[in-house]
């Protein structure tokens, strides 16, 4: 037995003219994949910060004997609330909070992109709002 077991005649050479564009395909394919799963992972992550918001609030209105419609600010609630909100939220997008009144949902101004909270259906067995 004669050789390193490699093709006589460039056989490395020819098995990188076939495995790189099998590699380029494989790369080409797999960008848009991850790109969209980052896009939807700072939705999540929106998600959660906009329900630590939420919950922040309706924390503050309650000690505090807020109507609905009353106003609050985020320093407000980072202050009063810090297990609701230790630290000053940041949309993992670049979005923008808005904390709006008391008795509406804070918003990201990335809502359009899935940056807002997800209404959750009520399970079953459970009393609803309807009944």
């Amino acid at each position: 037995m004669r050789g390193s077991g490699v093709a006589r005649g460039g056989g490395i050479l020819g098995s990188l003219l076939i495995g790189l564009p099998i590699v380029a395909a494989m790369v080409a394919v797999s960008i848009p994949v991850v790109a969209s799963q980052r896009r939807a992972d700072e939705a999540e992550a929106c998600q959660l910060n906009l329900v630590r918001i939420q919950n922040a609030k309706v924390r503050y209105a309650v000690d505090h004997d807020l109507a609905a419609g009353s106003t609050v600010t985020l320093e407000e609630l980072i202050k009063a609330c810090p297990k609701q909100l230790p630290t000053m939220p940041e949309c993992p997008g670049g979005g923008k909070y808005a904390i709006n009144t008391i008795g509406t949902t804070a918003t990201c101004s990335l809502e359009g992109q899935g940056h807002r909270i997800i209404k959750r259906l009520p399970v079953a067995g459970l009393a609803s709002d309807n009944e």
